[in-house]
């Protein structure tokens, strides 16, 4: 038999909007080690601000029990801080690595509340995590000039993230068209 939570499983449906908008500062200074590697120590800014829109599913034939949420908002101010370290391996191939730090100053995020008509959950009001004050980054980057018309790269990042003490890691290929 189903557990009574599932009794209540429908497939509905709605809309809702996501919005970011965010803006960093960043000072750096570039050092030479020798004629191929530099460091590039850096300090910066960032705010960044995420809205996610109310949520209300439609009553249709199938979806008898619609859920509904709240507007949720979470803007965060932070400082950074690292060190990067740049080399020119070969005239075609160079690359870069960079470990850095950010320090939340400012942390807000509201509740997850709605309601729904399924008897199991007519109400419901998450408080949702805070936001660790301290994220390490690092990252690593290779980019091969080809023939001078484009820019092959491909980039290893991770971070820690601000609420369960897990990390991501993102690995992306790119190429750039030079004009």
């Amino acid at each position: 038999m189903p557990s009574p939570s599932l009794i209540y499983s429908e497939p509905g449906q709605g809309n809702t909007k996501v919005r970011s908008k965010g803006c960093q500062i960043q000072a750096n200074y570039t050092q030479p080690i020798d004629n191929r590697i530099k460091a590039i120590p850096f300090v910066g800014l960032r705010y960044v601000s995420i809205s996610n829109g109310a949520y209300t599913e439609d009553v249709t034939d199938s979806v008898y029990y619609p859920l509904s949420y709240n507007d949720l908002t979470q803007d965060t101010s932070a400082a950074l801080a690292g060190l990067g370290i740049s080399s020119q391996f070969t005239e075609n191939l160079s690359g870069s690595a960079v470990v850095g730090v950010q320090q939340n100053l400012d942390y807000k995020i509201g509740n997850y509340a709605g309601t729904s008509q399924n008897p199991d959950m007519t109400n419901f009001n998450i408080q949702m995590p805070s936001s660790r004050k301290t994220l390490a980054t690092a990252s690593a980057n290779l980019f091969y000039d080809i023939m001078k018309i484009g820019l092959l790269g491909l980039n290893l990042s991770w971070q820690q993230q601000p609420f369960d003490g897990t990390s991501t890691t993102t690995v992306l290929a790119t190429y750039t068209v030079k004009m």
